[in-house]
């Protein structure tokens, strides 16, 4: 049952008015590459405001349902106003239903009653992405008003495959499809954050944090100041984490898994053994035209480098990465990735104004010293210098990349000196060219950790597959550590890939798509999914890994029980498979007494470590205490030394102010006199001015008598010329009567 508190959190119109972030943008594209090609309805449940909905293909039927008439508002396809658990529709009323980041955020008889609903009423398929093996304490906030601690976004689970495939894999439905999308989480470490909080508060801020319980959108503020030893322990259980775990942590936070009702049509994907993993690529199939295309494989070690790889490069840096990358961007010198003698790789080369620099970063996985191996071909008689950053060093020099200009292919090893201070992003490593007049050319396809080695081979093309519009090209591969390992195809000759994937147990894992030329594609294959308890149950009971096992508990016995074997056995479930342990030899029993005394030893282990964490969580409370005495006597005496240096800068301003006055009376009694001086300036030219005065009327006088004779010399004038006109005028006449009289 919704409360008021959460109808309202939903019907915030803040909530859905916001633009798509960059997640969802990824998210949409993961889910319209997944989406079934025989289908023509589709009901989004809990679609929000539509930002998936909205750009489902415009040729299918689709329906946005959702408890909140505000995010409705913005879907532009047909609404409908419901639960997840009670949806308004008749069995098998659609082909499809999809949930984006839903059932996450429902309590436990919504979450059970909707899975139920979404078998009901769907057709063919159901679709569901959630974030993926998250870490809830990751975003928790805790009110200020209520004391509530919550998850900023109201998420009530943490889900991986299994636990949806136990509860959807029912008779009519089961796994079909995965895709992961998104970014990595961020590394958390449960005790020190946990410390954290109790001593400083520090929960997760968010502005739009709204509490479940009061609805206040107050949340407790981080302390002032970390202890001091937090950040430190932080960054060393990170790095224990690394070496311990690095091979199954994930790389997406997101994932999407696909169901299939068991009365579909077959697809393309059955009829493949099990027990196998085999890789495809989907392409469009083309009338009586062969694709011919080579598929490449690379594996490579935790923290080796394939320069030509998308996949290992980024934007920034980021804290606590648990893989290694290049920073690819426009102010630092890697070029793009090229094949340059049937090797993938890229050239140094300078970028605008950036300076020459080159990064790479590789995580904290020791604090001994380690040899880094660098794969190039030398193309330059200018050197290349490889240096380390340290925090207290900067950048220590490590050596210099042989410059002999042959264009052969070489290996360069540098010895990183063991302690070096890194920051929390890891070991930052960066080649630089010191010579700013000559440009170097060096394309660099490896790097390398301690000694280990990037292993390719080409794929060998199992078979073709048509189905719809589309070809599939298989490839078998073999399931063994390897293929756990960081591995990446290339794939070369086609000129479009549609998408790429694995096939294991009938269920298609799809893979990302990074184009890096015409012609040419890579795909990265999560050898962190294997991990995950769906997968693993299916791996664990193949004859494979079975045969691995068996080998390393003969190991034990070679090697007078290895500590360290014997905890990867541990780990492997030996214990938990008895059958397996008696069918080695006489001595299992010995081995299982020592695993369980290993496990006793280990909660042993966990108890004290639990136990000293209580006794340092009371010691921080205690230093809490007096850090907060500490802090009013502090104060105290800043507030008194701010009197002090007010009291002198006071006594400074009365001194400044003495000598100002002096100097004042001096410039006042000069200013007097020269007023005074002024003045009578001032009484003379008054004088002077009244005698202007009087001349200038004088002069007006005779102006106006001029005037008044000029106008009468003007008339004048024009009587005479009026009488010199009639005179004229007569003799005119006096001639022409002469002139008559003569005639």
């Amino acid at each position: 049952m919704l409360n008021d508190n959460t109808l309202k959190y939903y019907n915030a119109s803040e909530l859905w008015s916001g633009d798509a972030a960059p997640e969802q943008k990824l998210l949409l594209d993961k889910v319209l590459s997944m989406l079934p090609e025989d289908i023509e309805s589709i009901l989004d449940v809990g679609c929000g405001n539509g930002v998936i909905t909205n750009q489902l293909p415009n040729d299918k039927h689709v329906c946005g349902l959702d408890i909140s008439d505000e995010a409705l508002k913005y879907v532009d396809r047909d609404t409908k106003v419901g639960s997840i658990d009670k949806l308004p529709f008749d069995d098998d009323a659609f082909d499809l239903l999809l949930s984006t980041d839903t059932i996450e955020h429902l309590s436990i008889d919504i979450y059970r009653n909707g899975l139920n609903e979404m078998q009901r009423v769907a057709r063919k398929y159901i679709m569901i992405a959630a974030p993926y093996m998250e870490d809830l304490e990751l975003a928790k906030a805790k009110c200020s008003e209520c004391g509530c601690e919550y998850h900023i976004n109201w998420h009530l689970r943490s889900l991986d495959i299994k636990k949806i495939v136990d509860e959807i894999g029912t008779k009519k439905f089961s796994l079909c499809s995965i895709g992961f999308s998104g970014d990595s989480w961020p590394f958390y470490c449960d005790a020190v954050d946990k410390v954290d909080r109790i001593a400083n508060n520090n929960f997760h801020i968010w502005d739009r944090a709204v509490c479940p319980l009061c609805s206040s959108s107050e949340t407790v503020k981080q302390g002032i100041e970390a202890i001091g030893g937090l950040d430190k322990l932080r960054k060393e259980c990170f790095n224990e984490n690394l070496r311990m775990n690095s091979n199954y942590m994930p790389t997406r936070n997101e994932m999407l898994l696909l169901f299939k009702a068991k009365n579909c049509h077959s697809g393309w994907n059955d009829g493949f053994d099990k027990d196998k993993l085999f890789f495809y690529i989907k392409t469009d199939k083309r009338e009586n035209e062969k694709i011919d295309s080579k598929a490449r494989l690379m594996h490579k070690g935790c923290y080796d480098i394939a320069i030509g790889s998308n996949y290992n490069s980024r934007l920034d840096t980021k804290k606590f990465s648990i893989h290694p990358y290049i920073i690819d961007n426009e102010n630092i010198n890697w070029g793009s990735i090229q094949l340059i003698d049937d090797r993938l790789a890229r050239r140094y080369i300078k970028k605008n104004e950036s300076p020459n620099h080159a990064v790479f970063i590789i995580p904290e996985f020791t604090k001994d010293g380690f040899n880094i191996t660098i794969s190039y071909k030398d193309c330059s008689e200018v050197p290349l210098t490889l240096q380390v950053y340290d925090k207290n060093d900067s950048y220590i020099r490590l050596g210099d990349l042989e410059c002999k200009n042959d264009s052969m292919w070489k290996t360069s090893v540098f010895s990183v000196p063991p302690n070096i201070d890194c920051l929390d992003e890891g070991y930052i490593f960066d080649l630089v060219c010191y010579n700013e007049e000559i440009e170097p050319t060096y394309y660099i396809d490896k790097i390398l950790i301690d000694g280990s080695y990037i292993l390719e081979n080409t794929l060998n093309e199992l078979c073709d597959k048509e189905f719809a519009d589309d070809m599939y090209k298989f490839y078998e591969l073999e399931l063994n550590e390897a293929m756990l390992s960081d591995t990446i195809i290339h794939v070369e000759g086609i000129n479009d890939a549609k998408g790429f994937g694995l096939l294991f147990e009938n269920i298609v894992v799809n893979l990302d798509k990074y184009k890096i030329d015409d012609g040419l594609f890579e795909t990265h294959i999560y050898k962190w999914v294997f991990n995950d308890p769906y997968f693993n149950e299916a791996i664990n009971a193949s004859k494979i890994y079975n045969n691995d096992m068996k080998s390393k508990v003969y190991k034990l016995f070679q090697n007078n029980f290895d500590y360290n074997l014997l905890k990867e056995v541990c780990n492997k479930g030996l214990i938990g498979n008895r059958v397996l342990a008696s069918s080695i030899n006489d001595k299992s029993k010995t081995i299982i007494d020592l695993l369980h005394e290993l496990r006793n030893k280990e909660l042993e282990e966990k108890e004290k470590i639990q136990s000293e964490l209580q006794i340092m969580i009371r010691m921080l409370k205690d230093l809490n205490k007096i850090n907060s005495n500490y802090e009013i006597i502090l104060k105290e005496f800043e507030e008194k030394e701010k009197m002090q240096s007010e009291l002198h800068a006071m006594i400074k301003m009365l001194d400044d102010l003495n000598r100002i006055n002096s100097n004042y009376e001096i410039v006042s009694k000069e200013y007097r006199d020269r007023i005074a001086t002024l003045n009578e300036e001032l009484s003379l030219s008054r004088v002077e001015i009244k005698d202007l005065k009087d001349k200038i009327a004088e002069l007006d006088l005779r102006m106006s008598d001029f005037i008044y004779q000029i106008k009468e010399k003007d008339s004048d004038i024009k009587r005479m010329k009026e009488t010199i006109e009639k005179l004229n005028n007569r003799k005119l006449c006096d001639f022409i009567f002469k002139k008559g009289e003569q005639a």
